[in-house]
């Protein structure tokens, strides 16, 4: 028998001990490399970031060793202890040097532990030594990691409640089915039965059961990233066809200006004749009937005032529906656009210039309604701007808020307050997308109650 040592009566050997050494370096880079994967690290450098992470898994490591060993519980309820520690261990290293959504650590720790579980109990199920059992429990909790951060690559999920319920199920019936099988063994063991060897059948059965469960837990989380690109793509379209309905307005609202424009057109020598001839007349009653109709004709002519003028005929529409939109349900609301000028060489399409101007005015009065109702009394307003520096066109849309965001972690831009998430709150997405097709990028800011959006293109 090789030297070693006991332990509550048990019995390790040197080269068990050399393996564990190992583990508790190889486990905090298994760990690194999942939940680095999903979420965001809290320190700057990746360094330090793992070396804090193995210090700390280090510590709790050799610290629930070193209670185990003067410990007496029964060895079925001292796997259960060990289970809860590792897990809220791993909780603790995930909350302090990650970020990310509570439910989304706890999802992605269920996720590791029961893997962690699985791994351990299917190694244990194999006829082989405990260096071998350290290998294959080690090799099998690595590429099963690996797998997931290979196959999973979509990272800024919002979990909710019943998407935390749909991603954890399998890790928890994982669990479950390891500490299950080893009470079994245990119960068995310590009669004296040896399960396995009495009964090959119940062999092959439990490590099924356990490659079952492995593969369960991870194509489940594969399944989870499928439900979210499916609902993503229905959400998409959905915002799509809005946006179609959105340009089908404009075009109906350019189709009316210009129709009025025509007919203004045609109507003007007749207009012109009736003015000479009621200005020809001096009496009281001709000139009554001048300035009634003068004042007809200017109504006309303000109807088919588009009220901005930028250069751009899709950008004065989308003002314009979005203003008369507006005033009727915010007071006092003032849309600058005095520097917002498009220059006549430019190239970006006009559905282009429809998306972000129509999404950035769709958040803009959103906040300043907010706004409206938290103070009454403020002041509030709408800036656009642009301009042109070589073949990079800016734009920039200021607008007042109450100076509540909520910021969601992984996409950086701020969420929507709206109930329904799942069509709203995309509008920066969707610049960001079109700003993209033209190899630009979009930043914001937001400092003392003023939320400012710069969309930066190239004029290609």
């Amino acid at each position: 028998m090789d030297k070693g040592f006991f332990i509550k009566g048990v019995y390790f050997s040197y080269l068990n001990l050399i393996f564990y050494v190992a583990s508790l370096f190889f486990e905090p880079y298994c760990m690194q490399l999942f939940f680095g994967h999903f979420m965001e690290r809290r320190l700057p450098k990746k360094l330090w970031n793992g070396l804090l992470i193995w210090i700390v898994n280090a510590i709790l490591s050799v610290l629930y060793t070193a209670i185990f060993s003067i410990s007496e519980l029964p060895a079925d309820v001292d796997a259960m202890m060990e289970l809860i520690f590792s897990f809220f261990s791993t909780l603790l290293i995930v909350g302090c040097f990650y970020r990310a959504s509570f439910r989304m650590m706890i999802g992605m720790t269920i996720i590791i532990s029961a893997i962690g579980v699985g791994s351990g109990e299917l190694a244990g199920l194999l006829p082989i030594g405990s260096a071998q059992y350290y290998i294959i429990c080690l090799l099998v909790f690595y590429l099963s990691l690996k797998y997931l951060t290979k196959k999973i690559w979509i990272k800024d999920f919002n979990v909710g409640n019943k998407d935390l319920l749909f991603l954890t199920m399998p890790g928890i019936a994982g669990i479950f089915v390891g500490l299950m099988l080893h009470i079994i063994s245990f119960v068995a063991g310590k009669n004296g039965i040896l399960l396995y060897e009495e009964s090959p059948l119940f062999y092959v059965v439990a490590l099924g059961i356990l490659i079952l469960s492995l593969l369960a837990v991870i194509h489940g989380f594969k399944a989870f990233q499928d439900g979210l690109l499916l609902n993503r793509e229905n959400n998409n379209r959905i915002v799509l066809e809005k946006q179609i309905s959105s340009m089908q307005e404009y075009v109906s609202e350019m189709e009316r200006f210009w129709s009025g424009l025509r007919g203004l057109k045609h109507d003007m020598r007749n207009t012109l004749s009736v003015v000479m001839q009621l200005s020809a007349e001096h009496t009281e009653k001709a000139q009554a009937e001048l300035q009634s109709y003068l004042s007809g004709l200017q109504e006309s002519m303000e109807k088919l005032d588009t009220r901005f003028h930028t250069g751009n005929i899709v950008a004065d529409t989308i003002l314009s529906m979005k203003y008369h939109e507006a005033v009727k349900t915010i007071p006092g609301l003032k849309i600058d656009v005095d520097d917002l000028i498009f220059p006549k060489d430019l190239k970006i399409l006009g559905y282009d210039i429809g998306i972000i101007l129509g999404n950035a005015l769709d958040n803009a009065l959103e906040a300043c309604g907010e706004l409206r109702i938290a103070e009454p009394e403020a002041e509030i307003y709408i800036r656009l701007s642009s301009s042109l520096k070589r073949k990079m066109f800016l734009m920039e849309i200021e607008n007042r808020f109450n100076g509540e965001l909520l910021m969601n972690g992984q996409s950086g831009f701020p969420l929507t307050k709206k109930k329904d998430k799942d069509l709203h709150g995309i509008g920066l997405e969707n610049i960001k997308s079109a700003a993209e097709k033209y190899q630009g990028a979009v930043d914001w800011i937001a400092e003392g109650g003023v939320f400012t959006l710069s969309v930066m293109l190239k004029n290609m």
